[in-house]
Order: C-alpha cells, then structure tokens, then sequence
C-alpha cells in the first residue's frame, strides 16, 4: 500500500489486518512517552502477532506501554501484568 491507495471511508476497502496495521502505525507515530494500545493483535495469527508485539515492545523501550492482551502468556513479557477475571 502507498500513499495513493484508495482506502474508503473509515478504511472499509482495508482488511482486518491493514486496518489494524494502519491502527498500530498511527499510534507510534507521536512517539509518546505513554502509549496505551486495546485489542490491536487480535486480527492477526499467532505469530504474525507475536512479531507484532516484539517490535512494538523494541520500538517502545524506555517509554510506558500499557497493551490489552487476551493470552496472559504474551504478557508476561511485561514488567507488570493486571489480569481481570469475569
């Protein structure tokens, strides 16, 4: 995809994938000293978003990401770890 890309309204003409990319890219752009990213790795398999997550970490080092995960094992590769139960 380049900058010239038809992408619809809201993104309709992206899939899942793309959109959530796009998602994750807009969010590390600001390079914010605190990121907070919900639900972004669902759309992807299980190691495309493993990969996902390690580079999104690397790319985030020194700052303070907060990441809503459904696999607690992924989250234990953070410092800190809140697990909720319904």
């Amino acid at each position: 995809l380049g900058l010239a890309h038809e992408i619809g309204p809201g993104g309709r003409l992206l899939s899942a994938e793309q959109r959530a990319s796009l998602n994750l890219a807009r969010a590390l752009l600001p390079r914010a000293e605190l990121v907070v990213i919900d639900g972004a790795l669902g759309v992807f398999s299980g190691s495309h978003a493993d990969r996902i997550l390690s580079e999104v970490r690397a790319e985030l080092a020194g700052r303070t990401l907060v990441f809503s995960l459904t696999e607690e094992e992924k989250a234990r590769a953070f410092d800190a770890m809140l697990v909720f139960e319904f």
